[in-house]
């Protein structure tokens, strides 16, 4: 009876090794469980060896025990120990079947890490591109920063250059103002020389004409001048009394002349017959109106067109008083407005064009900004111009 050679399978450890070679750019993890899995076929394979290697040997054996015994009922090996080898054997190739899936699945696993590889590289790429920008770029700005910190150094001279112009500005501004204190000092203590020069000239003239008629007069009646001799005397001393009244005329007139020179030069300024003066304070109607009186002014009077647009422009851009208030003593809010002269209210320029209803028991008017006029209660804090008739 001739025993069937059983075929040892032959197990090829190429794909092993040949994923041994690809794990080398796999990451440390996946390549722990490629040693293990080769580890596990190299293992089975040396079973799988052993196994052959016992089945040979028990072959061989019973081969022997034939040869000296003609009628021994030969078995072989016992049918246990087959069966135990072929259930091993079976078992291994399952086993083999299971590592092949688990090898299967772990190609699946590399190539989806190798993509994932591929992924990340073609990140790293896009980022070192990126990054190669951002450097140009990070040059490009320390050019510029380089270049704008040039340009500040050369504001800042400039700025020095402007500062040192400008002190020597101010200081020749200084010099100006003193040289014209000390010219208009001089101009006028010139105009005074030069209107006294005027006065004594025209006194001088009016002398000279008057002793040129007398003398013609003389002349003339040389005959006459016993008869004439008492109306002349009373005649002259009529001329000395007009003579004495015009000297007082032309002091007062003098006297007039430097106080308002005094009072121009401390804020009034002329318009027409009148001068105008702009507080420097805001304050009440009734404060506004002692003020001017205590000056020998009043609140300006409004009479025309031409002389409002000289007190707003005077006033500028800040609201003031005028000299006009009404008074409401009835319940039906009829009332006149009254200029602190007494003189009734002709010339008007109300902001609506209407004239208003006070609904105060005492209303002023003052002048907005846009120049026109407007009514509030009298207790209400602006400026005020006070006007002054020459």
């Amino acid at each position: 009876m001739s025993v069937r050679r059983m075929e040892t399978p032959n197990y090829e450890n190429s794909p092993v090794n040949g994923e041994s070679r690809t794990r080398e750019n796999c990451p440390s993890g996946d390549s722990a469980v490629y040693k293990w899995l080769g580890f596990s076929f190299g293992l089975l394979c040396i079973i799988q060896s052993s196994l052959n290697i016992y089945l040979w040997a028990q072959v061989d054996q019973n081969s022997n025990e034939s040869k000296n015994i003609s009628t021994c009922n030969f078995t072989c090996v016992s049918a246990d120990d087959v069966r135990t080898l072929i259930l091993e054997r079976d078992q291994l190739l399952q086993e083999k079947l299971q590592f092949l899936q688990e090898k299967n699945q772990l190609n699946f696993s590399k190539d989806l890490l190798n993509q994932k590889n591929k992924e990340l590289l073609q990140n790293n790429s896009q980022l070192n591109q990126e990054k190669n920008q951002l450097l140009q770029e990070k040059l490009q700005l320390s050019k510029d920063v380089t270049l704008l910190n040039q340009l500040r150094e050369h504001l800042l001279q400039d700025k020095n250059n402007l500062l040192q112009w400008n002190s020597q500005l101010n200081r020749d501004n200084v010099q100006l103002f003193q040289e014209k204190d000390r010219l208009l000092k001089n101009n006028r203590r010139l105009y005074q020389c030069t209107k006294q020069l005027l006065q004594d000239k025209d006194e001088l003239l009016r002398e000279n004409c008057q002793l040129e008629h007398d003398l013609n007069q003389l002349d003339q009646d040389k005959t006459k001048l016993r008869n004439t001799l008492s109306r002349l005397k009373t005649t002259n001393g009529i001329l000395i009394k007009r003579k004495m009244m015009c000297n007082d005329n032309v002091i007062r007139l003098q006297n007039q002349l430097i106080e308002l020179q005094s009072e121009l030069y401390m804020g009034w300024r002329r318009f027409k017959s009148g001068c105008y003066r702009l507080s420097s304070t805001s304050n009440t109607w009734e404060f506004a109106r002692q003020d001017c009186e205590g000056s020998g002014a009043h609140l300006v009077i409004l009479t025309d067109k031409a002389e409002e647009n000289f007190v707003s422009s005077f006033g500028g851009a800040e609201k003031f008083w005028i000299g006009l208030k009404a008074e409401n003593t009835s319940d039906t809010c009829v009332c006149t407005w009254t200029w602190v002269d007494g003189s009734s209210l002709c010339y008007r320029n109300w902001d609506n064009q209407e004239e208003p209803l006070p609904t105060w028991t005492y209303s002023c008017a003052h002048v907005a900004q846009n120049h026109a006029w407007l009514v509030g209660p009298c207790d209400e804090s602006y400026y005020w111009i006070c006007e002054k008739e020459l």
